[in-house]
């Protein structure tokens, strides 16, 4: 009985099939994870789009008003403006390398 299980016993193949399973088992997550990370950055770039235009605004209205107490919060917003830019830089780079986890899912999967 044990001779039978080592003559039947193939190391590779063993491999192959735990490592689709893996896979199959982890695409989806990975999917779901770069679905999330598209709604993120588009919340982000709609944040960044309402942030800039606000700012905008605001400097029009420091520009031909003479309360200093605004450039304070200009300048709060503009802080928060670049740490949202620095986001969705932080956010791109996540997709793309979600996105090359599932491309070499899917590669392994083909194979």
């Amino acid at each position: 009985m044990e001779n039978e299980l080592e003559t039947n016993y193939n190391p590779q193949e063993t491999t192959e099939i735990f490592a689709n399973g893996l896979l199959e088992m982890l695409l989806p997550v990975v999917q779901e994870t770069d679905n999330n990370i598209q709604k993120v950055f588009s919340s982000q770039e709609l944040l960044n789009k309402e942030i800039q235009r606000l700012s905008s605004e605001l400097e029009a209205f420091v520009g031909i008003s003479q309360t200093p107490a605004l450039n304070e919060y200009v300048h709060k917003l503009t802080q928060a403006k670049q740490r949202a830019e620095n986001i969705q830089v932080v956010l791109l780079q996540i997709q793309e390398r979600v996105s090359r986890m599932e491309r070499i899912a899917i590669n392994k999967l083909k194979q």
